[in-house]
């Protein structure tokens, strides 16, 4: 029996089903003198992994492992039971449901039976002397590590708990729904979700709550194995399956395979819905998982859908620093422009970093000059080719209509938003048809989605990729001037995008391919419109280069920072803004001063 220091006992339970024998345990134990813990939060219906658990286990001497048919179908008591068997602590599995099924790993001569409530008294008294004998389970050998063939992560590898734990956490929820789709926010290959789905695979939890295996697919657009082949890959798994004569017979033995097991089975880089169909079984404990670019396959295979978001500012400074082998304290000053200047994107940022390994301040700034300046010929002396690769698999996949549709995005600006008006008349499409190919052209992570209007937005590097693909890339300076006279006006009301864009060009309506732009818009302008039949705006090339609007009253004082990258003004409105030149943003608003200033 206790003593002075009272014996830690951690009770593992499911919330469907154990809630009310645990309770009923941790009051009498506490009686008794032990010290029982019980994860409160699952009280209640959660069903997350924390480091609490992780820590009450390993302080535990005994763990009550309740079986149930809930328990038995949960990833968190999978990982509960099998943390504290390899963790040689004391298991003992208590029958609190009739009929439960138990996992191999817990298998026992008895169990003390909880099920029947007129015993409870009986099985309490047999269950201290159990705790006093320490007569727990013994983990068969088998059980002691969790295969798993998933690659090694990158030696650069820069963890992002929050994310993993998030995406843990769904892996973890309750719920009949046993897939889950790994998806790109971002827009492109790169943002790291392959990475992710192996830190998934390499976390401790997920590794004790699937003890029967974690088997990773790699699929890609261009392979072209059938499902015997990515079977035969992986020998852990082939050796499992045993026999078979034919494909169709490989899919039945893997299905049977899965139907008692605990597994994770990974598909990276899905490209077809059919091929996550292939990997589907009747497994309740078991789980698949796979990436993709193309959001439409989760909905497709009923998957529910985890986003992968970008890297933080601070995890986008690690990853710089462990690539180009600085310490990120120590990170020259254009870091932070040339994080900027990737979107926070790891795959860019790694072939960034390494193109800058050991490389000092002036290399930094040559290789910042040229992502800004968009000068692809330089930058490919640097960079491998893997990030254009990366869009080219994608555009490659899209039909004729959709691919010369998204090569006219290439006269947006940079930082630009695609409206749906503007949209509509670089497609000749209409509204519906518009909004269509935009949600398309995200969900193969080719754009971004803005809001709710179906507006787009391009990451620069898609943009230096489609520009250099695009048939007006001999015209583009001269329409990307007339979008920057425009866009004071374009970003206000999107539906004169043709208007503007049209009478500023005029005077450039004979020259070949950029006439055949004109006319384009011409056809596909929104009806009615101002066409402008004569030269009345002003036309790029000329001394005007931008118009900035947001100040209420007259501006008599502007200021050009050094690099000619910034301007600061001041008006009678009593406010200064500082503007940012290229993109005609404004960045900030200084406001409090009560009398007129110069600057």
């Amino acid at each position: 029996m206790p003593g002075p220091n009272p014996i830690r006992i951690f009770i593992s339970y499911a919330h469907a089903d154990g809630t009310g024998l645990s309770q009923q345990l941790v009051r009498d134990l506490a009686a008794r003198g032990f010290k029982p813990w019980l994860d409160k939060h699952r009280l209640h219906g959660g069903a997350v992994w924390t480091k609490e658990i992780e820590n009450a286990i390993d302080q535990a001497e005994v763990v009550l492992a309740l079986l149930t048919r809930g328990s038995y179908l949960s990833e968190i008591c999978r990982a509960e039971q099998l943390r504290s068997l390899r963790k040689e602590k004391c298991v003992i599995p208590l029958l609190a449901q009739t009929g439960a099924d138990v996992p191999l790993h817990l298998e026992a001569r008895q169990y003390l039976n909880f099920t029947v409530p007129g015993d409870y008294l009986q099985q309490f008294e047999s269950l201290l002397k159990t705790i006093e004998a320490r007569d727990g389970v013994v983990l068969k050998p088998e059980y002691r590590t969790t295969h798993n063939n998933a690659p090694a992560l990158p030696e650069n590898f820069v963890p992002r708990p929050d994310v993993l734990e998030a995406l843990r956490n769904i892996l973890f929820a309750e719920s009949r729904v046993r897939h889950i789709a790994l998806t790109a926010l971002d827009g492109m290959g790169g943002i790291g979700k392959t990475v992710l789905a192996q830190a998934l695979c390499f976390d401790e939890a997920v590794q004790q709550a699937f003890p029967d295996g974690i088997f990773w697919v790699p699929i890609s657009r261009e392979s072209r194995e059938d499902f015997v082949s990515r079977v035969r890959s992986i020998p852990a798994l082939n050796q499992a399956l045993g026999k078979y004569d034919d494909e169709r017979g490989c899919i039945n033995q893997y299905r049977n395979f899965l139907r008692t097991k605990s597994a994770l089975i990974v598909l990276d880089d899905v490209w077809d819905a059919r091929d996550v169909e292939l990997f589907r079984a009747d497994s309740p404990r078991s789980r698949l998982l796979f990436t993709t670019r193309d959001t439409s396959i989760a909905a497709t295979v009923g998957a529910r859908e985890f986003t992968a978001n970008l890297l933080t500012e601070e995890q986008s400074r690690a990853f710089l620093a462990q690539w180009s082998g600085q310490l990120a304290a120590e990170l020259p000053p254009q870091a932070d422009d040339l994080i900027q200047e990737c979107g926070r994107l790891p795959l860019a940022l790694s072939m960034i970093g390494a193109s800058l390994r050991d490389e000092g301040p002036a290399y930094w700034k040559d290789i910042l000059d040229l992502l800004r300046h968009s000068d692809l010929r330089g930058i490919e002396d640097y960079l491998h080719h893997d990030l254009f690769r990366v869009i080219q698999v994608s555009v490659d996949q899209l039909d004729a209509k959709t691919r010369e549709r998204y090569l006219a995005l290439a006269v947006l600006l940079e930082d630009m938003t695609g409206e749906l008006p503007v949209l509509q008349t670089l497609w000749n499409a209409g509204e519906p048809e518009a909004r269509r190919t935009a949600k398309y052209l995200a969900s193969r992570s080719l754009a971004t989605r803005v809001g709710d209007s179906g507006a787009l937005g391009l990451h620069d590097l898609q943009l230096d990729y489609i520009r250099a693909q695009s048939p007006l890339r001999e015209s583009l300076p001269l329409i990307h001037g007339a979008m920057r006279l425009s866009a004071h006006v374009v970003s206000r009301d999107p539906h004169q995008f043709a208007s503007q864009v049209a009478g500023r060009l005029l005077p450039y309506e004979g020259d070949l391919p950029l006439g055949d732009f004109l006319t384009s818009i011409t056809e596909a302008a929104p009806r009615p419109w101002f066409r402008p039949l004569y030269t009345g705006l002003a036309a790029p090339g000329g001394a005007l280069i931008r118009t900035l609007t947001g100040h209420s009253d007259f501006v008599y004082g502007v200021a050009v920072s050094a690099d000619g990258r910034h301007a600061v003004s001041a008006s009678w409105d009593k406010t200064l803004k500082v503007w940012e030149l290229d993109s005609g943003k404004e960045i900030i608003t200084l406001a409090g001063h009560t009398e007129v200033f110069e600057v």
